[in-house]
């Protein structure tokens, strides 16, 4: 077997997945108790892992061994939204029904490792992978968008039901980070190198700073407002958002 190569650029997936792991060990010691948090220390858990294996499938000696690297990191490219999916359903209400919207995830993970259906070729940047499947590649950007839109409607429905103008306004950027972030920053690099396998890869970069902007959202606390801190001292309305959110 041939020695390991290091592609420099290739060191943006290490920094990126050791970021993710320790803030989101960092915010689960903080908030054990809490659902949303637990959801979302999973989501970073399966990200860092999806980072990670996409550094080793760069770097591998060979493309035996780098097919096996990024089938791997492609199972938990697919957990890992899946599990943002389920962050944003305990904002909404905490409930173990939630944990379905896993299903979709897990199957077609199982299809992968079934199927390992990609294709590897050495470029620039080391190792890179395109689909060997037309027809797994249009489930799979189906999957994708699915999770998008669920994502968005429920952050939608999150900021129109948020009882108070605090919580309207951390969800409105919860969403606006998920959007520029993972849906517009995330999918440029991923068409980019599936359309150009050539193309240097930024997917580590953009893939840690959603995280980083989710996180940053998720975490963001207002003063209240005296006027609002009136209304609440009478209201009722706010206490099921206030108890589930972070």
């Amino acid at each position: 077997m041939a020695g390991w190569y290091f592609i420099p650029i290739t060191l943006q997936y290490l920094v990126g997945s050791g970021l993710i792991f320790l803030i989101s060990f960092f915010l689960i010691l903080k908030n054990s108790k809490s659902w949303v948090y637990r959801s979302f220390f999973l989501y970073g858990l399966f990200a860092g892992l999806w980072i990670l294996m996409a550094f080793f499938h760069r770097n591998a000696p060979n493309a035996e061994l780098s097919a096996d690297f990024i089938t791997v990191g492609a199972v938990f490219g697919l957990i890992f939204p899946a599990f943002l999916l389920i962050t944003f359903l305990m904002l909404k209400k905490q409930s173990k029904l939630n944990l379905l919207a896993l299903l979709p995830a897990i199957f077609l993970g199982a299809v992968t490792l079934y199927l390992m259906p990609f294709k590897i070729s050495w470029t620039t940047f080391g190792w890179s992978y395109g689909y060997s499947s037309d027809w797994y590649f249009a489930t799979f950007v189906v999957f994708n968008l699915a999770y998008v839109v669920a994502n968005l409607a429920v952050g939608i429905d999150l900021i129109k039901t948020a009882p108070t103008e605090l919580l309207r306004k951390k969800y409105a950027v919860l969403l606006i980070s998920y959007f520029v972030f993972y849906v517009v920053a995330v999918s440029i690099s991923n068409m980019l190198l599936v359309y150009c396998i050539d193309a240097p890869p930024l997917g580590g970069i953009f893939s840690a700073l959603a995280f980083l902007a989710i996180a940053w959202a998720l975490s963001l606390k207002f003063n209240r407002s005296a006027s609002e801190k009136s209304s609440n001292a009478t209201g009722e309305g706010e206490r099921s958002h206030v108890k589930e959110a972070p």
